[in-house]
């Protein structure tokens, strides 16, 4: 499913490797999602294309990951799969 949702809304080829977490994000008092991120790795090198639910794309090099405006489960998954890949920031 994940590597369907990729293709879909950036048209890149990707492998799911492992689930890396799991979460409740709480938007709201009343809103609550459950968040699962996925260590992937592409299959081809095509370019992201932004799709009709996103405003705009962008790629950040992992040493701007911290100061990003994201909920820090996002970061910690980003920081677990880079490490597994044995890259640094």
């Amino acid at each position: 499913c994940v590597a369907r949702e990729i293709a879909e809304e950036l048209q890149l080829d990707v492998r799911p490797a492992s689930i890396l977490d799991s979460w409740v994000y709480s938007i709201t008092g009343d809103v609550h999602v459950l968040i699962v991120t996925y260590g992937c790795t592409e299959t081809s090198e095509a370019e992201a294309v932004l799709s009709h639910e996103h405003k705009r794309l962008c790629w950040f090099p992992l040493s701007e990951i911290p100061s990003l405006r994201m909920p820090d489960g996002y970061k910690t998954s980003i920081h677990s799969w880079a490490t597994a890949l044995g890259v640094s920031a």
